[in-house]
């Protein structure tokens, strides 16, 4: 039986037509002459690099996701929390024993504190990887909450660690390794990231929220004309929130540490503490009272030097405090001096270390000549003579 179904090869009519006329307004289009036959496509094999190509930037496009949002930041803090790799930071005043509660006991922070830096078990790795003794060891301390095994401190590596150490070519060591490879492995980590980031803070921060996160921000913050876009106030706003969280108390509690390892005292070492930080009867109310800071008799005149660099945050007078100064070292640290009989610096103004800013005297609410120091954190008050050796 012959098939019925038409070839689908043939042309119509119609088509054949149709055809014709396109051919004669070709043809009229070229002056009469026929139109060129048209030429295969040139041969060729199959593209297969281009599926290369889309691979990778779809790659590209979930990393960056990853990285760079607050959705991928959600996502990587699920992936932490449901592993386990989550380790939160404490914030510095937890450290400290204030009239807020009992907190952390501050014997830790003590002991590094007055211990010479030599001495410290992070200074021979700091050397080595570039870093400042100081910051190795406030670092250190921060990860450990002050414990230490075998004369190492103990750390605890922040989440966003192990990224930022496999993106300088490193690995972060097992929870299960040893205290000094960890505490080892850590400076050499910060010293890589700081060199790769070109500033300490910026290090620091990497080692909470991933490095290509920092990188990130740091970019923002030099686009927006950042002095200094490595320090952590100049690029932190260009993080996520979620990332500020986890930053904020590695960063700020660590160059904390550095300032107070590092600082001066606001007058002559030997004056003598005549009433110490903490809770006391209060020598002219009679009501016991915590005593925020401490007392150190001086004569009147004598010059009272800022313990750190820093702005000066107000200039003023009142019947308690008589005339005292305040100056934001900060990272959340302030340091306070009252009772004097002169202010040498005015408000915004930047000092040094070591700088003049006030003359000790015996104005407000006072039973003799002396100064009355304090530093806080975060508006808390700690006891300064755990920084002074």
């Amino acid at each position: 039986m012959a098939d019925s179904k038409q070839d689908p090869r043939a042309k119509s009519p119609e088509l054949e037509e149709l055809h014709r006329l396109l051919a004669e307004v070709d043809a009229a289009a070229s002056g009469g002459r026929p139109a060129p036959s048209p030429r295969p496509p040139p041969r060729r094999g199959p593209r297969w690099w281009l599926g290369i190509l889309d691979l990778l930037a779809v790659s590209a496009a979930v990393y960056t996701l990853m990285v760079a949002t607050p959705v991928g930041g959600l996502v990587v803090r699920g992936v932490h929390w449901a592993t386990g790799r989550h380790v939160r930071t404490r914030p510095l005043i937890t450290y400290f024993k204030t009239e807020r509660g009992a907190g952390v006991s501050s014997h830790a922070v003590e002991a590094v504190a007055q211990a010479p830096a030599a001495d410290a078990s992070t200074t021979p790795g700091a050397k080595a990887a570039g870093l400042d003794p100081d910051l190795a060891r406030a670092l250190a301390l921060m990860l450990s909450a002050g414990n230490r095994s075998e004369g190492h401190f103990d750390v605890r590596y922040p989440p966003g660690a192990a990224a930022s150490f496999a993106a300088v070519g490193l690995v972060a060591p097992a929870a299960t390794a040893p205290a000094d490879a960890r505490e080892a492995a850590l400076l050499t980590g910060l010293g890589k990231l700081q060199a790769d980031l070109h500033h300490p803070e910026a290090a620091v921060a990497a080692l909470a929220v991933e490095l290509p996160r920092v990188r990130y921000a740091v970019h923002l913050a030099k686009a927006a004309g950042a002095a200094m876009p490595g320090e952590y106030a100049a690029f932190r706003e260009y993080l996520p929130p979620d990332d500020r969280a986890e930053a904020d108390p590695v960063v700020h509690g660590t160059f904390a540490l550095v300032t107070a390892f590092g600082m001066t005292w606001p007058v002559p070492t030997n004056a003598r503490i005549t009433s110490p930080f903490g809770w006391r009867v209060h020598p002219v109310l009679g009501k016991r009272k915590l005593h925020g800071g401490v007392d150190v008799a001086v004569p009147l005149g004598t010059d009272v030097v800022a313990i750190a660099d820093g702005e000066v945050l107000y200039v003023a007078q009142d019947g308690v405090n008589g005339r005292f100064l305040k100056v934001d070292h900060g990272h959340g640290l302030t340091s306070v001096y009252c009772h004097n009989d002169s202010t040498e610096v005015r408000r915004g103004q930047r000092v040094k270390k070591g700088a003049v800013v006030a003359k000790s005297g015996a104005s407000g609410r006072v039973t003799g000549p002396h100064l009355h120091f304090q530093m806080e954190l975060d508006g808390t008050p700690v006891d300064p003579e755990i920084f002074l050796k």
